[in-house]
């Protein structure tokens, strides 16, 4: 007769079956059985005591309810060393189909060869169970009783036709979307006898590895505070600069970086900037869970540079933030910012620069006043003040302001923003005005050169009409579009090549006997740059704007569609005629390259606008 399992004596039955390696723990096999690792900057036995982070989640894949594990890392924290040391450890002591992939195959292969092959090679017990036939293919090696690949996750046909039981990834941030989910469709047949690991610096909001992450319980890595016993994540944001570091001359970075400590949040004790200090933190340290509602067997590990015991001290890494704040603040130029975010504190970077909730405040200054920081356009190239009479005199010397104009249907949205040459603007003057003589009689009052005047052609039936006084006055017509970029040729001295930037070269229009100049743009790019340079306050407006100007420079906020496609909308039934004058003025800084350079020394040619230098970071 056959017996019957209770549904409690299955359970125990299926646990018995996928029980963690009953010959010890993962980290003792680790430690007994890796005589070197060539590629560390400490070579030696395999040793936990250095990263003692990485004990939690190396446990984790002996963790019979654990499926999936998400790292999520600052950069040269050893955290690729998860996937290296279980691609050790699985044809020794879990024998069973297993996948390993990079971003690219090239990397791939480099991965195999210069880190994963020397690590089996150093472990005799990975070592030989190499079979003699594969020993020199990079993409496939056969163990006794399982094969590894080691491929390229950008191209779709190494996700595809393989059964895997242990799937790994490295940096995924980096693999094309849709890439992830493909690769875990490779575990269909092992669902409960199998692990999926992924490991990476932080990504970008909404990118598939984040969203995954995002879905686990997202372990913080957490000291416990040696004044007060509290346990805390490592944040920066209680890093502490020395006080004596800030001066009237800005940052010096000598004393930030000698001077730099670390403060509990709850007790405000603080800590020296020491290894040994660290390692005294770290010393029971421990993954906290913050998403307590993520299924039980997906576990997600945070942890950042704060807490290494050796490379960068917080010193360093202050002066890395100052110096990323500054490239921002002087140049507009976000790449420190973000490669701070994602590799050092191993965060995601969001490129939404503003959300449409927080306010801008007025600048201490009134409509029209002079401002001596206004630069000009002197026989065709940019010159900073100060000025003389004389040079105000000249036929070619015009102040450098740009007039942007919203067509409506019985008038128009007009705006006059001045700019320095190193990138600021101030706003000049708005009015709504009724009629294109009184638009020419502000643009001539307000000494705006007419090919610095800028104005709203759409599709509506009041094209013709722009294009026609465009061609009139002098003046460029301009379109938004939803793409990000349009291609440009330059002339290089290797050739012509192309280029790409967030506006079109001029399309001329002819209106009878007269033509005017017509410009695409990129309503993403243009309104993402005036969000952010608004944010870095270098974009400003006067006390005496009015309540409609602030009003309307939040008519707009940023988000994405279902698709994960960054996109600005309205916000309500929100009037945003003023914000798209302020979206249409990026364009000709754009072109003049007043913005992402830093303090500027290039031409501003009002003959040829549309044919800047290579297109500004922004």
């Amino acid at each position: 007769m056959k017996s019957i399992l209770t549904e409690n004596q299955f359970e125990e039955a299926l646990r018995s079956l996928l029980a963690p390696d009953p010959d010890g723990d993962i980290i003792d096999w680790l430690e007994e059985n890796v005589k070197n690792v060539p590629y560390s900057p400490q070579p030696g036995p395999f040793r936990i005591d250095s990263t003692p982070y990485l004990a939690p989640i190396l446990r984790a894949l002996q963790d019979p309810e654990v499926e999936t594990i998400v790292v999520q890392g600052n950069v040269q924290s050893g955290k690729s060393m998860v996937l290296e040391l279980w691609s050790a450890f699985v044809p020794a002591r879990t024998p069973g189909p297993m996948l390993l992939l990079q971003d690219v195959d090239l990397n791939a292969q480099d991965w195999q060869q210069t880190r994963l092959r020397p690590l089996w090679d150093n472990t005799p017990a990975t070592r030989d169970r190499i079979s003699e036939t594969d020993r020199n293919k990079w993409h496939t090696t056969q163990f006794q009783r399982n094969t590894t690949w080691v491929l390229g996750a950008n191209n779709e046909r190494n996700l595809q036709r393989r059964s895997i039981r242990f799937l790994g990834g490295d940096e995924c941030w980096q693999w094309p979307q849709g890439h992830l989910k493909q690769a875990l469709a490779r575990r269909t047949a092992f669902t409960w006898q199998g692990k999926s690991v992924f490991v990476s610096q932080g990504g970008v909001e909404g990118d598939e590895f984040t969203n995954l992450f995002n879905s686990t319980d997202r372990a913080e890595y957490s000291f416990k505070c040696v004044s007060c016993g509290s346990m805390q994540a490592f944040e920066w944001t209680q890093i502490k600069y020395p006080k004596e570091a800030k001066t009237a001359a800005g940052w010096n970075l000598d004393l930030v970086r000698a001077g730099t400590t670390y403060e509990c949040k709850h007790c405000k004790h603080s800590y020296a900037d020491r290894n040994s200090v660290r390692a005294e933190m770290c010393k029971e340290a421990a993954f906290v869970p913050v998403n307590l509602s993520a299924p039980k067997g997906r576990r997600g590990f945070h942890f950042n540079a704060l807490a290494m015991q050796w490379g960068l001290s917080w010193g360093d890494m202050a002066v890395e933030c100052i110096e990323a704040a500054e490239a921002f603040d002087s140049q507009g130029d976000e790449t420190k910012r973000r490669d701070f975010k994602q590799k050092r504190l191993a965060q995601p970077w969001s490129d939404e620069p503003d959300d449409g909730s927080g306010e801008i405040l007025p600048s201490g200054y009134l409509l029209g006043e002079d401002w001596a920081d206004e630069a000009a356009n002197a026989q065709g190239k940019l010159v900073s003040p100060p000025f003389t009479p004389e040079d105000r005199a000249k036929p070619m010397f015009n102040r450098l302001r740009f007039m942007s104009v919203d067509v409506q249907r019985k008038g128009f949205y007009v705006l006059v923003r001045s700019w320095s040459a190193e990138g600021k603007s101030r706003l000049v003057f708005w009015s709504y005005i009724e009629t294109w003589e009184d638009v020419r009689k502000e643009q001539l009052r307000l000494f705006v050169s007419d090919n610095f005047v800028f104005v709203d052609s759409g599709d509506g039936p009041n094209m013709d009409e722009v294009y026609r006084n465009c061609a009139t006055y002098g003046w460029n017509a301009t379109k938004g579009f939803g793409l990000t970029e349009f291609p440009w040729k330059v002339q290089t001295p290797y050739g012509m090549k192309m280029a790409y930037r967030p506006y079109s070269p001029a399309k001329i229009v002819q209106v009878g006997k007269q033509s005017c100049r017509v410009f695409h743009f990129s309503n993403l790019v243009l309104k993402d740059t005036l969000a952010r340079v608004r944010r870095a306050g270098h974009h400003t407006y006067p006390q005496d704007a009015g309540d409609e100007y602030r009003k309307q420079m939040q008519s707009e906020h940023r988000t994405r569609t279902e698709a994960g496609k960054p996109i600005w909308v309205p916000i309500g039934d929100r009037a945003n005629h003023l914000w798209d004058c302020e979206v249409m003025g990026i364009l000709p800084a754009l072109m003049a390259k007043l913005l992402g350079r830093g303090k500027n020394k290039n031409a501003v040619d009002e003959k040829s606008v549309d044919k800047p230098a290579e297109t500004p970071t922004v």
